[in-house]
């Protein structure tokens, strides 16, 4: 059981790699992580997950990172929630899919994994308990 006072985050990302040192630190900062390997599979767990932020990647299979952040904008449920865009594509192609504003952030890949909770600290407004 999932303890109600974690904050939940969701990675979308289809490199097994990223996702799992980006699940460890952030499970190490207190909070829930759930990943998900692709789009199409992203959509559906942040419509059942509800998380507190989403870790999206822009470049991935069944559904890239722009389609899944319009699903997650459009839903009720997530359109207000928090997204680190995380990637290694360039800004300037993710911005023709995404708007950025103080609920949607961008990080480039590679990042040190503590900026990374680092960054997710400061977007869900402090450090994990």
């Amino acid at each position: 059981m999932v303890d109600p006072k974690r904050k939940r985050i969701l990675c979308i990302d289809d490199d097994k790699h990223v996702y799992a040192v980006v699940s460890f630190m952030l499970q190490q900062a207190g909070y829930h992580v759930e990943c998900a390997v692709d789009g199409a599979q992203g959509v559906q767990f942040a419509a059942s997950m509800k998380p507190d932020l989403i870790i999206l990647d822009y470049m991935m299979p069944a559904g890239g990172g722009g389609t899944v952040f319009e699903h997650v904008r459009a839903s009720f449920a997530t359109s207000k929630t928090p997204i680190l865009v995380f990637s290694a594509a360039h800004k300037a192609e993710i911005d023709k899919k995404i708007t950025f504003d103080d609920r949607t952030r961008f990080l480039a890949k590679p990042t040190a994994p503590p900026l990374i909770v680092e960054m997710v600290n400061a977007m869900l407004g402090g450090a994990q308990a």
